[in-house]
């Protein structure tokens, strides 16, 4: 026993040698990765030795080389790729992963420590994400705010830190709402105050296609922590479908048919997403079945473990009220955990859903089988495009869908069971079912599929000479369509199990839409029948109609004529508010966006992605349009609860946050800018909002050094939760605002929270002072209002527009799109044209900085029309300037001093497919205010307002004829005897529904041909001022909203109809 010492000498200096040459053999670069300060409680550290390691895996922290080398596919393809300099990537036999370091960006995911990029390992060494971020979201409105991320094993990379606030998400702001909806409503705990919990998040690899996500909370302070659940945040990210089999679409899509639209409440077993398109998917795979999904515009949040009696609704206001009994109270220094499966695939959901069912088989003992087979589509080896195969189990509800190869061949992992297997696919009609009996492998399972025909559709501009050019191809059903949709309880196979017709669905009467990048031959495959092709594109163009009769497996080629028959001379067209694959809600790439505003006949698209910075040019240079298509890079500040905003051009950074995106949620508390006593801090650190000011001045100064200035504009002012001027409880005539600031995260103008009858005063300052709006030189007021973004919502926001006007400010009106979808939100429907003289093509602009120029200063200007098929040739007012006449044009900077007698001249034409039949003359229009908050609907009176009939022109280009709508008018006017503006509106009246001259190019029957000049300035009393005549309350106002008790299930849905679009 002498020995004994040496022994433990001995011992203790193999250890060490041991732990040496551990630390030798970790890979270059990954030792300075791991955390040891990290200390996982023992519930954690059984989770994460419940997964093997795997044999081979690399984990670095990434370069911004390593990233170039990653070969990510761009969102110009649909990607949504996010990893930047200092994020962590891990690399399995089977998967690539990257979790965000330590950060800040505005949006839904704020702080980093999260998942942003996944994708299994291809053999080409490309990297296919579409996923856009997971995030753990507790308590409504808080997440993990990382200290670190770093690796706790070689095969496990962990996030801590603390909880904070999601500054974009103001959760507290819609309790808020709803309270106004439901007398004396309160949540039973409050969000926005601060949570004693360590968040720990736990990233575990294995060997197989999926990660292993534990996060971890800890209470550490010496009280109670109750109403807690668990819950994450999911943007769904690139381009792609939800699937979402528990969900009352049974399988692809998100929007619940009892729901407004875009928002989807519903159980959920799993949530996937997969993209076919870049043959990826993943999804979330929790360890419990008790869960619900609440997605609004393509951001899912699911909570674990809480759903109660298998009805979502009622669980949700069980959580709202404080009632549910699954509800976890955190003891005094204790910590709670969740874990899910978050798994990667290919184009096959069933890639998802067999690494799901191996897992299960594991834990519950189940007998997994492979099922194998195919699916014929005429005669040909080769199918025109892949087909989905959806498994329904006995009860009809769907269990998985597998996706084919190009030969048709497909197969899937199923339980034990009986099954049924059915095929469908975009070009044909379901097919008929196959009930199959899984007890053992299986490898013949044969669907069939009708042959469907082929068309292939050239299209030319004629001219001097023809030449191929982007355009629209809508196949309109003659006689019904042969291929129907079904969605709902009623149908046996609804079509949401196959793919997601809810999202963007295609127009009534219409079997399918195509977009040709350049008008060369495109081939389309559709189901045999009766059709008229459709040629189209847009507004300035004729459109080519074809009538066509296809048989089964049948092929025919037409070629359609297009000719610039209303062209817009020395005008820009533009959307100046546009969205795709990097805002949540918009699941097109950038190359599918751009063609498909240059086959819609747009000059200009404006990039305004929700707090994100998009470059267009480089999808533009990818197909090859140039000629077609210029673009600006802009933004929409997207604030939670006040209001969307947009600012263009602005300064892009590819490597920044969110592409250089301006951040409207400060990154420091505002107690501390403001000075606030220590001893009130509790009281206002949450106020992180800025001010609606601060964002204008804070977006102008994001200019690019090479224009003159930019453009700030406010985006659908009327749409409830996300319309400036509702949100604020605005008077357009005393221009005061009656909410609380504190509601909506935004320091008090009035240093004290309230609204203003709260507080016994008349503004709560959230608005602009109308000296800073009347400086056209200020750099915190706006410059644009959306007159046309939503069409029902255009009568409420002129009469705002007309309201300021009549204050003496100018604001540009401007239309948009506001496009999320590629179909159902037409590119460039509304649209703003901005007088540019010569050189009025896509090219020019793109060359010429002095021309991008002219057009932001014009825009800004006025010298602007709004139209969806309407083109305006001239409009001025002429009266004198001593003895001589002298006419005026739309341009704040053309402001003149006339006197009367004066006289109106307006010339309009169109293309044979749009009609108009009315036209109305405003100048200085009385009865347009809105009184605290309470919009306006319905025309303001005009002065004038007459009914015509265009004539038509018709043109002849070689052996083809055109014909174009022509009218002009000149007529007297008799404005007031003082400063004046003047507005004209043309429109048709009689096109409503099938009368509607202009579907299918504008779909939607309901919405009418219009065009809206912005205003000519007379300066009447020729003081060099513009002093019109102060706005007058409207006679009708809308109701004021009345507090009365209901059922919170119906303010809740009143809510989401009014607040959530």
């Amino acid at each position: 026993m002498k020995d004994f010492p040496l022994f433990q000498k001995i011992l203790k200096l193999s250890f060490i040698l041991l732990l040496v040459s551990m630390g030798c053999n970790k890979k270059k670069g990954q030792s300075d990765l791991y955390l040891h300060e990290v200390s996982p409680i023992p519930e954690v550290i059984q989770a994460i030795d419940q997964v093997q390691r795997p044999g081979n895996i690399q984990v670095k922290k990434l370069s911004w080389e390593d990233v170039g080398k990653l070969n990510a596919i761009p969102a110009e393809k649909g990607g949504s790729f996010k990893a930047k300099e200092g994020d962590i990537y891990v690399e399995t036999q089977k998967i690539r992963a990257v979790i965000q370091s330590p950060s800040r960006e505005i949006g839904p995911f704020t702080y980093g420590g999260n998942l942003i990029d996944v994708d299994i390992k291809r053999g080409d060494g490309n990297f296919y994400d579409v996923l856009g971020e997971e995030n753990l979201f507790v308590f409504l409105g808080h997440t993990l705010k990382p200290k670190k991320v770093g690796l706790f094993r070689d095969n496990v990379v962990v996030a801590y830190g603390e909880l904070d606030i999601l500054d974009f998400i103001n959760a507290q702001g819609l309790v808020d709402i709803l309270g106004r909806y439901v007398p004396g409503f309160s949540l039973p705990f409050k969000i926005d105050e601060v949570k004693t919990l360590r968040a720990e998040k736990y990233f575990v690899f294995s060997d197989d296609r999926w990660i292993k996500v534990i996060d971890v909370l800890c209470n550490t302070s010496d009280n109670e922590i109750p109403y807690f659940f668990f819950a994450d945040l999911i943007d769904s990210g690139g381009y792609g479908e939800f699937f979402i089999p528990s969900s009352p679409l049974k399988g692809y899509g998100y929007s619940s048919p009892d729901l407004p639209f875009g928002l989807g409440l519903f159980q959920a077993r799993f949530l996937s997403f997969v993209s076919e398109e870049l043959d990826s998917s993943y999804g979330i795979f929790p360890s419990s079945e008790d869960n619900i999904a609440l997605i609004v515009s393509g951001v899912a949040a699911i909570a674990y473990s809480i759903l109660e009696k298998n009805d979502p609704i009622s669980t949700l206001i069980g959580v709202i009220r404080g009632t549910s009994e699954k509800f976890i109270t955190i003891k005094p220094k204790d910590c709670v955990y969740n874990e899910k499966y978050f798994i990667v695939g290919n184009s096959s959901l069933s890639s998802l859903t067999d690494e799901f069912f191996k897992l299960k088989g594991k834990k519950e003992n189940l007998k997994v089988f492979s099922v194998s087979g195919r699916v014929k589509v005429g005669s040909s080896d080769i199918l025109p495009g892949k087909v989905r195969i959806s498994i329904f189990d006995q009860n009809k509800q769907i269990i998985t869908s597998a996706t084919s190869d190009i030969y048709g061949k497909f197969s899937v992992l199923l339980p034990e069971g009986k099954y049924t297997f059915v095929a469908e696919a975009k070009y044909s009609q379901i097919s008929e079912r196959i009930d199959v009996d899984v007890n053992s492998d299986k490898s013949d399972v044969l669907l069939t599929l009708k042959e469907p025909s082929k068309v292939s559709v050239e299209v030319v501009e004629v001219g001097s000479s023809e030449q191929n050019i982007p355009a629209k191809i809508s196949f309109v059903c003659v006689a019904g369509c042969p291929k129907k949709y079904c969605i709902g309880q009623s149908c046996e196979f609804p079509s949401s199990s196959f793919r997601d017709v809810t999202l963007d669905p295609l127009p009534n009467d219409v079997q399918e839409v195509v977009f040709s990048a350049n008008g060369k031959p495109v081939d389309v495959y559709i189901p045999a029948g009766k059709y008229k092709v459709v040629v189209s594109r847009g507004m300035e163009y004729s459109r080519d109609e074809i009538e066509i009769d296809l048989k089964p497996g049948e092929s025919k080629s037409i070629k359609a004529y297009l000719y610039r028959v209303a062209d817009a001379k020395g005008w820009m067209s533009a959307d100046t508010h546009v969205h795709a694959v990097n805002s949540p809600d918009s699941p097109v790439s950038l190359v599918d966006r751009v063609i498909t505003f240059a086959a819609e006949g747009v000059d200009v698209i404006i990039s305004t992605d929700h707090d994100w910075l998009t470059d267009y040019e480089p999808a533009i240079k990818l197909v090859g349009i140039q000629n077609f298509l210029a673009s600006l890079v802009g933004q929409e500040i997207t604030t939670f609860s006040y209001g969307h905003f947009n600012s263009y051009p602005l300064k892009y950074d590819v490597k920044g946050p969110s592409g250089g995106a301006f951040d409207w949620a400060e990154k420091y508390d505002r107690f501390e800018k403001y000075g606030i006593n220590q001893s009130e801090k509790e009281n206002y650190r949450f106020l992180r909002s800025l001010h609606p000011r601060e964002i204008f001045k804070g977006a102008r100064l994001m200019k690019p050094d090479t224009f003159k200035r930019n453009v700030v504009q406010i985006n659908h002012p009327r749409s409830g939760g996300m319309g400036y001027f509702d949100s604020i409880g605005l008077d357009t005539r005393s221009l005061k605002t009656s909410f609380d600031p504190c509601k909506h995260r935004i320091f008090p103008p009035a240093q004290r929270c309230g609204g203003a009858t709260e507080l016994g005063i008349d503004d709560t300052g959230l608005f602009v002072p109308l000296d800073i709006l009347k400086d056209l030189n200020s750099l915190e007021r706006f410059d644009a209002i959306e007159v046309y973004n939503s069409y029902s919502e255009i009568t409420a926001v002129i009469n705002d527009w007309f309201s300021f006007l009549n204050h003496g400010v100018h604001i540009t009106a401007v239309g948009c799109s506001d496009t999320h979808k590629k179909i159902s939100d037409i590119s460039g429907i509304g649209r703003t044209f901005v007088w540019i003289g010569d050189k009025d093509d896509p090219e020019s602009f793109r060359q010429s900085v002095d021309i991008q120029n002219t057009f932001v200063d014009n825009l800004a200007d006025g010298k602007v029309f709004v139209s969806n098929g309407i083109i305006l040739e001239t409009f001025k007012i002429c009266g004198f300037v001593g003895s001589s006449e002298s006419c005026v044009e739309m341009g704040f900077s053309n402001i003149k001093r006339l006197s009367p007698p004066f006289r109106l001249i307006l010339v309009v034409k169109s293309a044979d497919w749009v009609d108009f039949d009315t036209i109305r003359i405003f100048t200085n229009s009385s009865g347009t205010a809105a009184q605290s908050g309470r919009k306006v609907v319905g025309f303001p009176k005009s002065v004038s307002e007459l009914t015509i009939s265009p004539s038509i022109k018709e043109i002849r280009i070689g052996d083809r004829s055109f014909n174009q709508k022509y009218f002009e008018l000149d007529i007297p006017i008799s404005p007031p005897q003082a400063d004046f503006w003047v507005v004209s509106v043309v429109e048709c009246q009689k096109c409503s529904g099938d009368k509607n001259p202009m579907f299918p190019v504008i779909p939607n029957k309901n919405v009418k041909p219009i065009m809206i000049t912005n205003p000519i300035y007379v300066d009447f009393d020729g003081d060099g001022r513009f002093s019109p005549s102060s706005p007058t309350y409207a006679e009708k106002q809308a109701p004021i909203l009345i507090k009365k008790e209901r059922p919170l299930q119906e303010a809740l849905e009143e809510i989401m109809k009014e607040h959530i679009h």
